[in-house]
């Protein structure tokens, strides 16, 4: 005898043999979406309610004419089938058969699933690209930025450098007009003493005036005039008188070297005369040698008179201021 089975509990019965189908699909395919599972189950709860509900099957009792052997045989045969023919018919095996059907569309996944799959690696993929063209393009713009940020900044270094080296040459102008100045004013400055004696243009300058009977007193004057209104040069300190006749002096002895060099070298004899002179009541003698190479004088004396004694006693003196050269 099969019991009759309610709403509540013919739903709670095709329920579980449902789950139990949904469970023998192979899920790890991860193809049938919670929406299908749902509506398959509504399907199924609504074809469970519009099954007729199993009615109550009633065996008639053996014939009593049948051997008790054939009876039970015969009557378990027949109960073996009729519980057969209701199962097949029940809503429990039209459940099983439906979800079987599903499990076995499953377990060989259709065009749809497989299109299903592709659609979204596709989607993946195609997210994956985009991702990556994002990221190349925010590169090019944080390359493009560094670029112009360097550029910007070379152009700002060499605006920097440019300034700094139009002010170091314009601090070089400067400085080359400084030494310019410094030096003109060097070149127009002469300086006339030098190592504790005056300079020897100084000295020969000095020679020369005096040898044109330029006054010892005027010498210093005339040599500053001519270099400050002709040349424009400022003068050191020059000579004094006192200093110019010790000069005179200097300038005697040093004709006395050169008179001995021109007699001792000369090719042809030598001739000695005198030559005297008078100012203002003093008398000058001076002995001079006629060589090869031209007269030179050997002395200049005060005399009192030009007598003969005095004449050979200033030639013997002067001869003698030849050979002090020597010793």
């Amino acid at each position: 005898m099969i019991r009759k089975k309610g709403k509540m509990e013919l739903a709670e019965w095709l329920a579980a043999p449902f789950v139990v189908g949904i469970k023998a699909a192979p899920i790890s395919y991860n193809v049938v979406s919670d929406a299908k599972q749902s509506a398959n189950a509504d399907i199924i709860v609504e074809q469970s309610q519009s099954l007729k509900k199993p009615e109550e099957v009633t065996f008639s009792q053996p014939p009593t004419n049948v051997p008790s052997s054939v009876h039970e045989k015969g009557y378990l045969l027949n109960e073996v089938q009729q519980e057969e023919q209701e199962q097949a018919n029940s809503p429990t095996a039209l459940a099983t058969n439906l979800t079987d059907s599903q499990h076995s569309s499953c377990e060989n996944p259709s065009s749809d699933v497989l299109f299903e799959l592709q659609a979204e690696n596709i989607k993946y993929l195609e997210t994956c690209l985009k991702a990556a063209q994002e990221e190349m393009k925010n590169e090019k713009v944080r390359r493009y930025e560094r670029k112009l940020s360097d550029t910007t900044d070379g152009s700002t270094k060499i605006k920097e450098l440019k300034d700094r080296l139009k002010e170091k040459n314009e601090k070089i102008a400067e400085l080359e007009a400084m030494t310019d100045d410094i030096i003109e004013s060097e070149q127009a400055f002469l300086h006339t003493f030098e190592n504790g004696h005056y300079r020897n243009d100084i000295r020969v300058t000095v020679y020369e005036l005096l040898s044109m009977g330029v006054g010892s007193k005027k010498v210093s004057k005339i040599i500053r005039t001519v270099l400050e209104r002709v040349a424009k040069m400022k003068v050191d300190r020059l000579p004094k008188s006192s200093i110019i006749k010790y000069m005179a002096t200097e300038q005697g002895m040093l004709a006395k070297h050169r008179a001995y060099d021109a007699i001792d070298t000369s090719e042809d004899a030598i001739t000695l005369h005198t030559d005297g002179t008078s100012k203002k009541g003093q008398h000058f003698l001076t002995y001079l040698a006629s060589t090869s190479s031209g007269t030179y004088a050997l002395s200049l004396d005060d005399i009192h008179s030009e007598t003969s004694d005095v004449m050979v006693t200033q030639a013997e003196e002067a001869l003698k201021g030849l050979t002090n050269l020597l010793l």
